[in-house]
């Protein structure tokens, strides 16, 4: 159950709850660019209440373009499910792991304002469709 006008942030493994009170997304401020696999699993192991790393196939990052260098401030990784029928039930017509994958993690620091995750997660969308991604499957986290 989520809080109205509270949002759920993570930095190193640990939860906080913010407001919007003063914190409006600005789209112009953050920009979207692939990752390797070694920078965003360090994100996220480091980030992610988990502390563990998927199987991925596409990864990708938020940066904050309005710090003095682009700052990594999200992760996105779209993987392989522990069984092809995570895909397959839900998208019987799309090749698993290729036109179809799971969001495997989705991590913002405290620091992104809120609507963020939307945002994110829009942008993430469109390029996964350029990489022949029909079908995406996700679970939510009990609200801890």
């Amino acid at each position: 159950m989520s809080t109205p006008g509270l949002t759920q942030r993570w930095r190193n493994g640990t939860h906080r709850w913010r407001t919007a009170a003063g914190h409006a997304f600005k789209p112009d401020r953050y920009g979207v660019s692939e990752l390797d696999s070694t920078m965003a699993e360090e994100f996220c192991v480091r980030h992610h209440y988990s502390a563990a790393w998927p199987a991925t196939k596409y990864r990708f990052g938020l940066f904050d373009l309005h710090a003095y260098e682009p700052q990594l401030v999200g992760v996105v990784a779209l993987g392989i499910p522990m069984s092809n029928q995570v895909l397959t039930n839900p998208f019987p017509t799309l090749v698993p792991n290729e036109e179809s994958l799971e969001l495997s993690r989705l991590v913002l620091l405290d620091s992104v304002a809120l609507n963020g995750e939307s945002w994110f997660c829009a942008s993430v969308f469109v390029r996964a469709v350029e990489h022949g991604v029909r079908g995406l499957v996700s679970f939510a986290d009990p609200v801890l």
